[in-house]
């Protein structure tokens, strides 16, 4: 171990620079020394302590078909719903067709009680002809 005494003295410190920068070149020049330097040369090198064909064992390999499945839980919708509701109040004398039936284009689906109807039809052309007379 260093020990310096006298730190004004600018010859001793310089002196305990030098021995300590020998000692850290002196342990870095051992551990390089100290390292192996095994280094593999480039290219294909052919393993010769382990023979070619080192696996004894085999396996059959077949291809088969495995059908698989999953279950879900969910509501089933058509791409286009259909709403029908009335455009006028009116008594049902007769339905045509139930829920879920097919239907082609002017089917009848129901049969209106018309009198009520008919009646304010008539009402709104007394009306007109009134105001025209008048």
């Amino acid at each position: 171990m260093i020990s310096i005494t006298k730190i004004s003295d600018k010859t001793g410190l310089k002196s305990a620079m030098t021995h300590v920068s020998l000692m850290l070149c002196l342990l870095t020049g051992l551990l390089f020394a100290s390292c192996e330097n095994d280094t593999i040369s480039p290219g294909f090198t052919q393993d010769t302590t382990h023979p070619a064909h080192r696996f004894n064992h085999s396996a059959e390999v077949s291809l088969r078909q495995i059908s698989l499945t999953y279950g879900a839980v969910g509501t089933i919708r058509p791409l286009t719903e259909s709403v029908i509701e009335s455009r006028v109040s009116s008594q049902v004398m007769g339905v045509f067709v139930s829920p879920g039936d097919r239907v082609v284009k002017d089917q009848p689906l129901v049969e209106l009680d018309d009198r009520q109807v008919t009646a304010q039809v008539n009402q709104a052309r007394e009306e007109k002809s009134w105001l025209k007379t008048a």
